[in-house]
């Protein structure tokens, strides 16, 4: 009888395990047996296994004997024999190639079950079927799905598109284990479920929205998309909702709801189509007429707040009759529309909307009062007294009013006729206000030419003095102004622009009024006098000065040649020492220096 030995092969496989929840197991190492035959003198047992390309090889230990022929042993790599044990065991059993292979049952799809079909294992031609035990090990893409040990597997979505197989392996005692893999077979994309045909909701007008509603879709979170169709085939706008344009008008809507998710086939639903899309309804506002109601005045329509996009059309009417060429949004009274009811009718038009006419609330055209003209006489002095000349106003009666007016103003009182001129005049300006009323015409109201009240403050041309360079002050000098009593105010200018806070008789000049000129306004007031102002003449362009004596190391930007008072030298910034030296003088220009007895520095 032959008996097995076996050594003992570790041997490390690079692969990777694949997890149920997607993640990756390092790669494990497995045992297989290596088996050497020998020619036993004894009997002994063997214990057998399965390989991968169904042989079996047998393992064990002998008993020893005296001769060579009835021990066996096993060579280690250095040429040493090693003796096997001395125990037998009992000699383990092989399965026959299964009667069926190992396959898979099943629409291999995302979410869909599949099932091993565990095949038929015997033994001599035997069926085995009692106190056998099977194992199962599903594969995605070759590596072992960590955790996918039992009979039946559901591909996940992120096994789309890979390789699915299963391994079998028989168990039984007295038998040598064994094992069979199926063929892979590709794992195709699931099927979304669609929970209900999209729902559109809305009025089915153009202007109006639609918007779509559906259940959510499974299995899982589902993106939904939306494409809005015009006829089942125009696309026309995307999103939850769509607002219905001119384009729509008569025709229908449909929605298509797409839905798509990692691992599954994209799906499609329509909704059911609208019935056709009628006119839009424009929203209107009663137009409204501003403007003097009086013959020779023009009066504007306003239409107010429609659909945006609308165009309007005018047609004014009187007493309700449209008036010929009157058809612009505004209109110019006449002699034939006095004591008539003037309105506006304004029609408003857009592409896919009802035509809509709104027509205003009247205004009364009243009668006109006539041949009238408004002046004054008298002496324009203080302490005179003016009157009022106007001429006959028609129809007769008219009931005239009057108002004098102080520069525009109304004087508090002064409603008669004649007015005697008061000191609060001097220096303004006087004018006379007409008012005729009668009932049924429309009041017209006259105001004379204005006149001057002299009475002035006498007033001198300032000058200012000093001199115009940076840091220097500046005087004003104002000359007389009269009569006694005068109160000055003073506003320095800088190229035309008042300065800020300056309205003093004096200006100090800073670094903002270089290359520009200065001027200063004065402005002489007293209780009962026109206040006046003078403006004295602008000074010359402010420059720096060319010579600078600073407090620090430092020179400015604009006089950067450094004096040394001590050696009577000076220094560029270009200079070697120009850093080292601290200034008693600043020069913005080597001639200034040279001028003021100082020699160039010589590096």
């Amino acid at each position: 009888m032959k008996r097995f030995f076996v050594g003992l092969l570790v041997v490390a496989f690079g692969l990777t395990n694949v997890a149920l929840d997607g993640t990756s197991e390092p790669a494990r190492a497995e045992a297989w047996p290596i088996f050497t035959e020998a020619t036993l003198a004894s009997g002994e047992a063997a214990t057998k296994s399965g390989n991968d390309d169904g042989t079996t090889t047998g393992f064990g230990e002998s008993e020893g004997s005296a001769g060579d022929e009835g021990s066996g042993s096993l060579s280690n790599s250095d040429g040493a024999e090693e003796e096997q044990g001395e125990s037998a065991q009992p000699e383990l059993l092989e399965f026959d190639a299964p009667l069926a292979p190992v396959a898979i049952a099943g629409a291999a799809r995302v979410d869909a079950q599949l099932t091993a079909e565990t095949g038929a294992w015997a033994v001599s031609g035997i069926p085995v079927t009692d106190g056998l035990a099977l194992s199962y090990q599903w594969h995605m893409n070759g590596g072992d799905i960590v955790g996918a040990i039992a009979n039946t597997f559901m591909p996940r979505p992120m096994d789309a598109g890979k390789q699915v197989s299963v391994t079998v392996t028989a168990v039984k005692d007295g038998f040598v284990s064994a094992e069979q893999k199926s063929l892979p077979t590709v794992v195709a994309k699931g099927s979304l479920t669609v929970q209900s045909v999209p729902t559109v909701s809305g009025t089915p007008r153009v202007g109006s929205k639609l918007s779509v509603s559906t259940k959510a879709w499974g299995p899982g979170i589902t993106a939904l998309s939306y494409e809005w169709l015009r006829n089942g085939i125009t696309r026309v706008g995307i999103g939850a909702s769509y607002t219905l344009v001119a384009a729509d008008l008569g025709t229908q809507i449909t929605v298509r709801v797409t839905g798509k998710q990692d691992g599954y086939d994209t799906a499609t639903q329509n909704s059911k189509a609208t019935v056709k899309i009628a006119a839009g309804v424009l929203s209107t506002k009663t137009p409204t007429v501003t403007g003097t109601v009086k013959v020779g005045m023009s009066l504007a329509a306003n239409p107010g707040k429609w659909t945006a996009g609308t165009s309007h059309t005018y047609q004014w009417l009187r007493n309700g009759r449209a008036i010929k060429g009157a058809m612009k949004s505004s209109y110019k009274l006449v002699a034939a529309d006095a004591a008539t009811r003037i309105t506006v009718k304004v029609t408003g038009k857009k592409l896919g909307y009802t035509t809509v006419g709104k027509t205003s609330t009247s205004r009364n055209v009243p009668r006109v009062i006539s041949g009238y003209s408004v002046s004054f006489t008298g002496t324009m002095k203080i302490g005179y007294t003016v009157k009022a000349k106007t001429a006959a106003w028609k129809p007769a009666p008219v009931k005239v009013s009057y108002q004098w007016l102080r520069d525009g103003a109304a004087i508090k009182g002064a409603t008669k006729a004649s007015y005697k001129i008061a000191s609060a005049d001097a220096g303004k300006r006087l004018s006379l206000k007409v008012t005729g009323v009668r009932s049924g015409y429309y009041t017209e109201i006259r105001t004379s030419g204005a006149k001057a009240i002299p009475r002035r403050i006498s007033a001198a041309t300032p000058a200012i003095s000093g001199s115009t360079q940076w840091g220097k002050t500046l005087i004003v000098k104002t000359g007389f102004w009269g009569p006694k009593g005068v109160a000055l105010k003073y506003q320095w200018f800088r190229n035309g622009a008042a300065v800020p806070g300056k309205t003093g008789k004096t200006y100090s000049l800073a670094s903002a009024d270089i290359g520009k000129s200065i001027t200063v306004r004065v402005t002489g007031a007293k209780a009962g006098y026109a206040s006046e102002a003078r403006t004295a003449k602008a000074t010359a362009v402010v420059r720096y000065p060319s010579r600078y004596t600073p407090s620090g190391w430092s020179c400015p930007a604009w006089a950067p040649i450094k004096g040394n008072a001590s050696s009577m030298i000076y220094h560029l910034p270009s200079g070697t020492f120009y850093s080292r030296t601290k200034p008693e003088e600043c020069f913005a220009s080597e001639g200034a220096a040279r001028a003021a007895g100082y020699r160039a520095s010589k590096r």
